[in-house]
């Protein structure tokens, strides 16, 4: 876990901050999209990474109320990657940039909250 966070590679409009130095399982991530109908607005999410990480994916928290296709009013995500097509080759930058994408594509990517 610890090599996947340091081969994070910056992604422009999104901030990753990690509150406990002790606990890099648990982080924050502030997406500002720099484009589309959600341009410069920023949304505020919660990564937890399981112990089973890399075969079982982060889960990921919207904390920001936000009226979004791809987001449920309780926070819940709906990512493929963070779902049925997680593989364990994916990375942590898979899912920031997959967090990005919502926010400049939202209503392209497929979606399901099972």
């Amino acid at each position: 876990m610890f090599l996947d966070v340091s081969e994070m590679e910056e992604i422009p409009g999104v901030v990753v901050d990690f509150p406990d130095q002790n606990n890099l399982m648990t982080f924050n991530v502030t997406v500002t999209p720099s484009d589309g109908l959600y341009k410069s607005a920023s949304f505020k999410f919660t990564v937890n990474i399981p112990q089973t990480y890399p075969y079982d994916p982060p889960k990921v928290e919207c904390n920001t109320l936000v009226y979004h296709p791809n987001i449920d009013w309780e926070g819940h995500v709906c990512l493929n990657i963070l779902r049925a097509d997680w593989m364990p080759v994916l990375n942590l930058g898979s899912v920031l940039f997959g967090l990005m994408t919502l926010f400049l594509v939202p209503f392209s990517l497929p979606f399901s909250f099972s």
